[in-house]
């Protein structure tokens, strides 16, 4: 997970550099989160408990069907979710990684 505001920045500052060619930047937030941090987090900005709950795959592609995503879409969701849940998602790239500064707490307060 990575801030809206440190893609923005991270991406600003790719570009002032410029270089030759194509390179390959990998973005993350400053640490990883598990979806329980990521619950009390938002629990304790909003001064309630919030607890993660697991969503069954096989409802993925119905919700975001209901959302009006195509049926090719979200089987593209399914996939990465299904690709999360197995922890088969990684870096493809770790050398190229850079890190946000923004935490889990300050991107949430600016969004509660």
């Amino acid at each position: 997970m990575i801030s809206t505001t440190d893609i923005g920045r991270i991406g600003a500052e790719q570009l002032m550099v410029g270089g030759k060619g194509n390179r390959i930047v990998e973005l993350a937030g400053p640490e990883e989160y598990s979806p329980n941090q990521v619950a009390a987090a938002l629990g304790q900005i909003l001064g309630k408990p919030v607890t993660a709950q697991h969503a069954p795959l096989n409802a993925v592609i119905p919700t975001f069907k209901s959302f009006g995503f195509s049926d090719e879409a979200a089987k593209l969701f399914e996939e990465m979710y299904r690709s999360f849940s197995t922890g088969a998602i990684g870096y493809e790239h770790p050398a190229s990684l850079v890190r946000g500064t923004i935490t889990l707490a300050e991107a949430l307060r600016r969004m509660v």
